[in-house]
């Protein structure tokens, strides 16, 4: 049980020993950490500072180096503030924990894939807050709005939280760019603290394409590698980077109940690894078994999207997957001046009134975005799309034992990308990620001209892009809460 789980915490109420399994203890000041056996632990100890990494990191220059080689490398004795940027080189899910005799930092990765959730009192500190009831009680809400949010039908559809609340309230969730000072008892914004550089396009897509075919090699040269191929950009900018260590990896499609051969998400990836002589398995949805959840994924982890846990494919491979490549994509359009309400309308908690409270509050933080440079729509889904909605998934699938990776899960990465002027960064009309594909392709004709998810809503997109109707149309949706 809390597969791949860790907490953090003064209580003596935690044991380590959990039926068969002994989690890993180690003493951080007056707290105790304790560790699931499966979640990796690496740790650094000087005589002024202790470094504990749950989780493992991937260099893009060096690929050869492991999780423990680079964190041997870091100047852990840097104040805070100077060792997140040595760290925001490095791909990976992540929690950090820092020590020095008269303070204790916690932060994770680029967007919050390896989660943290904490009490109010940071007294306790763990991956879930389910984990955090071994050791204290979770006070139910008493504002009738929250009450209201998480028994409402689009809660209970969705399964994920809204800002940094959780379903009680004295637990909280913390956010990407942010980090927690547990002495202080202070959750801290440290990104952006400087100003966004524009870059051009072709520069900034050469060295991406650089880093991504890194980070897999990397992730190759330490295990086997399963990935999803797809009519979109990020499984084709992944299947193309793969392709300098394509005999570690296998190629797959899923098909679902709801798709015959003939579609785009089965066509296309097959078309892709043909041009290169790749094997591409098709996964038919209702071929999958339904195993035993010898984890006990479901008592793991807090509203649980699935009840059952089908057969794993690829047994003893590492899945990469392609999100977080979105965040420079313009995903929540070109809005000025988005209310709490509209935010609460792209993640789709629109009729929420606890929904817009959260979002008021998010957006106390625009006029940082503005100073640095950034667009707040663009923190926007990093922040809350990304560092909840998928840190969710990537938490099931690690409660599940199933280890995913995605290359893109690097700031500095994430940072490059946004360099790049929105316009040519768009949902639907990608220039930046084009030019990826393009470099990593080698300018293959027919990989250039394969569609990009060729939907009807794409077309329809793509017309009013021609006709400068593009931007006025999703802005009037919004507004009128249509999509």
């Amino acid at each position: 049980m809390f597969y791949n789980q860790f907490i953090l915490t003064k209580s003596a109420l935690f044991s380590p020993e959990r039926g068969n399994e002994s989690w890993k203890k180690e003493s951080v000041n007056d707290f105790f950490l304790f560790c699931h056996p499966e979640l990796t632990l690496t740790k650094k100890v000087t005589t002024n500072a202790g470094f504990y990494l749950l989780g493992y990191l991937h260099d893009w220059e060096y690929p050869d180096l492991s999780t423990k080689e680079i964190v041997n490398s870091l100047n852990t004795d840097l104040p805070l503030i100077d060792l997140i940027p040595k760290l925001s080189r490095y791909s990976g899910d992540f929690v950090c924990i820092l020590q020095s005799k008269d303070s204790i930092y916690i932060f994770n990765d680029a967007c919050s894939q390896r989660e943290v959730y904490y009490d109010v009192t940071y007294q306790n500190f763990a991956s879930q807050p389910k984990l955090l009831a071994e050791v204290m009680e979770l006070l139910p809400y008493e504002d009738k709005s929250a009450v209201e949010f998480f028994k409402s039908s689009e809660f209970l559809k969705k399964k994920h939280f809204v800002y940094d609340a959780t379903h009680v309230r004295n637990v909280k969730h913390l956010l990407p760019n942010h980090y927690l000072d547990v002495i202080e008892s202070k959750n801290v914004r440290f990104f952006p603290s400087i100003a966004r550089e524009e870059k051009p396009l072709e520069e900034v897509a050469q060295k991406a394409a650089v880093m991504i075919k890194g980070y897999l090699k990397s992730m190759a040269n330490r295990d086997d590698l399963a990935f999803a191929v797809t009519g979109g950009y990020d499984s084709r900018t992944l299947f193309l980077a793969s392709l300098e260590v394509k005999e570690k990896c296998k190629y797959y499609v899923f098909k679902h109940r709801n798709m015959d051969h003939s579609h785009h998400d089965i066509q296309l990836p097959k078309r892709l690894t043909s041009i290169f002589q790749q094997k591409l398995h098709v996964i038919e949805e209702e071929n999958l078994l339904t195993v035993e959840d010898t984890t006990r994924f479901g008592e793991s982890v807090d509203f649980p999207s699935t009840d059952t846990i089908s057969s794993d494919e690829f047994i003893g491979r590492t899945y990469i997957n392609g999100n977080i490549y979105e965040i420079a994509r313009n995903s929540f359009g070109y809005q000025r001046n988005a209310t709490a309400g509209d935010l609460a309308f792209k993640i789709g908690f629109g009729k929420s009134d606890f929904a817009k409270k959260c979002y008021e509050h998010w957006l106390q933080d625009k006029p940082i975005f503005e100073k640095f440079g950034y667009h707040y729509l663009d923190m926007f889904y990093w922040e809350e799309r990304m560092g909840i909605w998928l840190s969710k998934a990537r938490t099931e699938m690690n409660a599940m034992g199933k280890t995913v990776k995605s290359p893109f899960n690097s700031r500095a990465l994430i940072e490059l990308l946004l360099t790049v002027k929105r316009k040519d960064r768009d949902v639907h009309f990608n220039k930046l990620q084009n030019e990826i594909i393009r470099i990593l392709s080698d300018d293959n004709p027919e990989v250039m001209n394969m569609p990009v998810n060729p939907t009807r809503k794409r077309k329809v997109f793509r017309l009013l892009k021609k006709v400068h109707l593009y931007n006025l149309v999703r802005y009037i949706a919004i507004k009128a809460r249509l999509f």
